[in-house]
């Protein structure tokens, strides 16, 4: 039950968070055309993680809730942004933690472009902060290559495979991650 009981939150959190994001919410929080909302590119992306090991799923359960965010110095999808994020899980008392900080760079698919429908891929790179059963975070280095689907009003969805060098307490977050999420 705990699974599906995970799942339900991060539906009402991906909701309540893509509601919060709306254009006429965003206008209301930043009504003047300067603002720190217009200016910073972001992308929220929520879903979860699975791991693809079973020392892993015995940690934090088939699927792992959490997000990320991409945090960008340009509107352009192509441009290289830093990607921050938190994923949480846990099995039978134990817990799995992970915390990415990655560079990331997403790439407009040639139907589409920029802002509209269309396909994409994505890659990353960078640190994962991993505490595997109290372990404490221990830094581990690894990657991603992904793929998507842009929506109409900033939405999108996007699946990712993570790779990462080593493991922590015999654990590593390697699979794949599953994500909806919105632009501005």
């Amino acid at each position: 039950m705990a699974p599906m009981q995970n799942l339900v939150r991060m539906a009402a959190l991906t909701t309540l968070l893509v509601s919060a994001l709306s254009t006429p919410a965003l206008a209301q929080l930043s009504p003047s055309a300067g603002s720190a909302m217009e200016t910073i590119p972001l992308r929220i992306k929520l879903g979860v993680w699975r791991p693809s090991g079973q020392a892993t799923r015995n940690l934090s359960g088939s699927q792992v809730p959490g997000g990320l965010i991409d945090l960008s110095g340009s509107k352009a999808e192509d441009s290289r942004t830093l990607t921050v994020g938190y994923f949480q899980g846990s099995s039978a008392g134990k817990s799995f933690r992970i915390a990415p900080l990655l560079i990331t760079k997403a790439s407009a698919g040639s139907s589409g472009s920029s802002g509209t429908s269309g396909f994409f891929t994505s890659q990353g790179v960078g640190a994962y902060f991993i505490d595997a059963a109290g372990s404490g975070f221990k830094a581990r280095y690894g990657g991603y290559m992904g793929a998507g689907l842009r929506l109409s009003g900033g939405l999108f969805v996007e699946a990712q495979y993570h790779y990462v060098s080593g493991s922590v307490n015999g654990a590593s977050p390697n699979g794949i991650a599953l994500f909806f999420g919105r632009r501005n």
